[in-house]
Order: C-alpha cells, then sequence, then structure tokens
C-alpha cells in the first residue's frame, strides 16, 4: 500500500486545519498566520458555503446523531477565508483571502481559462481587464498569478488568483482588495509558509 500512495504523488487529500488565528495543511505544506487585525472564519462558516454545492449531499452522512462531512468526497473544499472584521474597514478596499481546493482534470492554464470566461459571463458589463500572469510563490507553493481588475465606473477592485495543482485538485487562493491596497496584499501573502 505504501508504494501505491508514493507512486501516486504522495498522501491522499486531506483537509486542513484551522485555529483561532491560522491554518495548515500538510497536504498542501502551508501554514498560515493571520496578519494583526485579521480574523479567521470558523468551520461552520466555511460549511454553510459547502453546503450551496450540488455534491453537498454526498459528502455528508450522521454518526452518532451528529452531522460528519467527508472533504475528500466533496469538487470543492473551502479550506480558510481571513477578513478585516472592524466596520472602519467596511468598504476601505482592505484584502480579504480565501483558499480552496478543488477536484478537477483541469491543467491550471486550462482552469484559469474557464475562470475567466465565467467572470466576464458573471459581470458581462464590467470592463475587466487582466494583468500578465506571474509565477510566485505562496508559502512555498509555486503559483502562477493572475490578476483581474473590474471597473464598476465609481469604484475598481481587483481579484488576485494563485492557482497551482496537486494531485488532482486545483488549490487557490483568493485575494479581493481595491487598488493601492498591494501591500498589504503582499503582508496578507507573507503570512503564508512552508508547513
Amino acid at each position: 500500500m505504501l508504494l501505491s500512495v508514493t507512486a501516486c504523488g504522495g498522501a491522499k487529500y486531506s483537509k486542513g486545519t484551522l485555529s483561532d488565528n491560522g491554518f495548515e495543511s500538510e497536504w498542501m505544506g502551508i501554514r498560515f498566520n493571520a496578519p494583526e487585525g485579521y480574523v479567521v472564519a470558523t468551520q461552520e462558516e466555511l460549511d454553510n458555503f459547502i453546503s450551496m454545492g450540488q455534491d453537498y449531499v454526498k459528502a455528508v452522512y450522521e454518526e452518532n446523531g451528529k452531522k460528519v462531512i467527508d472533504y475528500a468526497e466533496l469538487t470543492t473544499v473551502y479550506e480558510l477565508m481571513t477578513y478585516l472584521p472592524d466596520p472602519e474597514n467596511l468598504g476601505t478596499g482592505d484584502p480579504n483571502l480565501s483558499l480552496a481546493a478543488e477536484k478537477t482534470t483541469f491543467s491550471t492554464d486550462k482552469y484559469i481559462e474557464v475562470l475567466q470566461s465565467q467572470i466576464k459571463t458573471l459581470f458581462p458589463d464590467v470592463p475587466i481587464t487582466w494583468d500578465e500572469p506571474d509565477n510566485v510563490k505562496v508559502g512555498g507553493l509555486e503559483c502562477d498569478k493572475y490578476t483581474a481588475t473590474m471597473d464598476y465606473g465609481v469604484a475598481k477592485m481587483n481579484q488576485s488568483y494563485y492557482i497551482t495543482k496537486k494531485d488532482n485538485r486545483v488549490i487557490y487562493f483568493i485575494v479581493s482588495y481595491t487598488p493601492g491596497h498591494e501591500e498589504d496584499v503582499d503582508t496578507l501573502m507573507n503570512a503564508f509558509e512552508p508547513y
């Protein structure tokens, strides 16, 4: 059995672990300690996003009268969300981050191509420009970084996507922020380190 696991490229997918101010995933090979002021969403809050997915029903079962979620069965697993909770930060453009692992047969190039098409379809009247992709490290993970700027006329919003693939899952970080907060994004992304 050990030989077959090694031959397949490593350990089977396992969801990471949240703490009050961080996250770690042995499978992804990363840790995160939230920068000062940031809040890490609870597992219950993350599970609320999962419950919106079509594959949720097949991944949930009862054990000893409690709801259990088999995260390995889900197509998309939300691993981490972090944000600044203070009301004075609302609408300031400070970055918020989400991290997920999604089962897919797509390469990272095909994944971003489909993502760009979906965003264009969801926001047909919003001019969107994409920066040239860049190769960056996030906590030791080699990622392709794509940044979209959405121009709503009265304001612009950026979303940076950091994408990599491990086994049959695309790992993606999404950071939403307004232009001028790039240093804050760097602070948030530099809070990731190798496991």
